[in-house]
């Protein structure tokens, strides 16, 4: 917060990406909070789009042939997981503790197919979720 030229420069080259003096505004604060999160996380590093298959999932937006379906948590959670690591062999375990957590042991291990299901049934005519028989799941698309 002091306005001195010297330690804006010193902070700069320790590897500040701004430098906040005093007064300051509320907005000009927000503004500069925002655009550092935007280099965070990139504005697109949530979207899928292919073919007729369009998710935003920052958004929590699904379109299949411009056609907004809706998806449950559980769902959206495994459709990112699996979009994620595309092409990849998901074991059951994996997606099992990415969505549901390693200590919820109240969950039906059934649970899983069948929300693997509801989603093929959601994305229709598309079938990009592979079932990689007495392993998991992969992305194929």
């Amino acid at each position: 917060a002091i306005d001195l030229e010297a330690y804006i420069i010193s902070a700069i080259n320790l590897g500040a990406d701004d430098y906040l003096t005093k007064p300051f505004s509320l907005g000009i604060l927000e503004a500069k909070i925002k655009r550092a999160f935007e280099k965070i996380v990139p504005s697109d590093l949530n979207l899928y789009k292919k073919d007729g298959l369009d998710f935003n999932f920052n958004k929590n937006t699904f379109y299949v042939d411009n056609k907004n379906i809706d998806l449950t948590r559980t769902e959206t959670k495994i459709l990112y997981y699996l979009i994620k690591n595309k092409f990849q062999v998901i074991t059951k375990e994996l997606l099992f503790d990415f969505v549901w957590g390693i200590d919820d042991e109240f969950i039906d291990q059934n649970t899983l197919s069948v929300n693997i299901s509801r989603i093929r049934n959601k994305l229709k005519p598309y079938d990009p979720i592979e079932t990689v028989f007495g392993v998991g799941y992969k992305w194929n698309f």
